[in-house]
């Protein structure tokens, strides 16, 4: 998990069906403009942050969730707003801690949660599969012209996780993959970068 090939190589697919996909349309068309105006005047950026039972589990001599809450912290400070989910979702004040992990990983739920929010990039963090992966696809195909972006924090031989995570990235959004308890700084990094202004 901590070898930058392996991290590209999850990107790449996505990337090059995007590129595909992009050639295949007009310079401009109704659909593209709508994009453009909502990524525009769009709202803020959302985090969905994991919390089921599996982030209790330890990467090192910590547990994930907990890594997880220090690696929001500098995006939150940027503006971000996070939700963390589980069974359900939950929205979080600025500043409020991520409640503790349990229940499943109901992915849709989260990202039906987040619609009325009308964000302009979301921010998907999770370790495992989704309770319900294609309720999980439709609901992200629900938000409309957002960007996903998705960091697995997940098991490295895990591979229907990580085809999902490909598959539920899109909006110019990418999947990438980090192992909490090699590269903490790292998945910092990449949240406060994908949680800043974005690029139109």
């Amino acid at each position: 998990m901590d070898d930058p090939k392996g991290r590209g190589a999850l990107a790449s697919p996505l990337a090059a069906l995007v590129a595909r996909a992009a050639a295949s349309l007009p310079t401009e068309t109704g659909a593209t403009a709508a994009a453009g105006a909502q990524r525009k005047n769009g709202g803020f950026t959302v985090i969905l942050a994991d919390v089921s039972s599996s982030m209790a589990d330890y990467a090192g001599a910590r547990r994930k969730c907990d890594i997880l809450e220090d690696a929001i912290a500098p995006a939150v400070r940027d503006g971000a707003h996070v939700v963390a989910f589980g069974s359900y979702a939950k929205d979080l004040p600025a500043g409020g801690r991520l409640p503790p992990p349990a229940g499943s990983t109901a992915l849709h739920l989260a990202l039906r949660h987040v619609e009325a929010m009308r964000p302009r990039r979301l921010v998907v963090v999770s370790d495992g599969r989704p309770d319900d992966d294609k309720a999980a696809l439709r609901a992200a195909d629900q938000l409309g012209f957002v960007r996903i972006d998705v960091i697995y924090c997940g098991p490295d031989n895990d591979g229907e996780a990580l085809r999902f995570m490909q598959r539920l990235a899109r909006g110019g959004g990418a999947a990438s993959a980090h192992d909490m308890a090699r590269e903490p700084q790292s998945l910092a990094n990449t949240l406060k970068r994908l949680a800043g202004p974005a690029t139109i």
